[in-house]
């Protein structure tokens, strides 16, 4: 079930080819068509990606056959990179075809602190694996404080919290 290309050699009883290369058949066996549950996605890092626009993830999508060969040549248009959460996401999409090891990457950033899931067509076609990246606040940029009391009174206890926020709203936790 591998897509390759192999030298034959032929005999039937009294000739032979064996060892002759001026004689030897070339067979190329191609790829199956792409196959929706084989189609690997990875994202690099998954996690811990800033959430400031500028911080990424690579993707890298696999195109594979059923047969798990892997498909090189398909063109980085044909390869769309998808996300669930597109509020504050930039995806810059596959460019260059896929190359031998059938793999074409493009980028996801975003702005919201969050778990974006990441899917993939392949010449139209959505494949069944998807992708988490884990975006992150950035440093703190500012911070609020809040009252559990409109107007605290002198010698009289009340609590105050205080949070910090990331340049783009999101809370930090640590």
């Amino acid at each position: 079930y591998r897509a390759e290309t192999v030298d034959l050699d032929v005999t039937d009883g009294s000739v032979s080819t064996n060892g002759s290369a001026d004689y030897d058949v070339g067979l190329t066996v191609g790829w199956a068509g792409v196959d929706a549950q084989d189609t690997l996605i990875s994202a690099n890092p998954a996690s811990g990606v800033v959430a400031d626009g500028v911080d990424t993830s690579e993707i890298t999508v696999t195109v594979r056959d059923t047969y798990w060969n892997r498909i090189p040549g398909i063109a980085g248009a044909n390869v769309v990179l998808e996300v669930d959460l597109t509020d504050g996401a930039t995806i810059v999409q596959p460019v260059d075809a896929t190359d031998l090891n059938g793999d074409t990457s493009g980028t996801i950033a975003s702005t919201i602190a969050e778990t974006k899931t990441v899917s993939v067509r392949v010449n139209g076609n959505p494949m069944d694996n998807s992708v988490g990246v884990i975006f992150v606040p950035g440093d703190a940029a500012y911070l609020t404080v809040e009252s559990d009391t409109a107007t605290p009174t002198a010698g009289t206890p009340f609590n105050v919290t205080i949070r910090a926020f990331d340049q783009y709203d999101n809370p930090k936790v640590d």
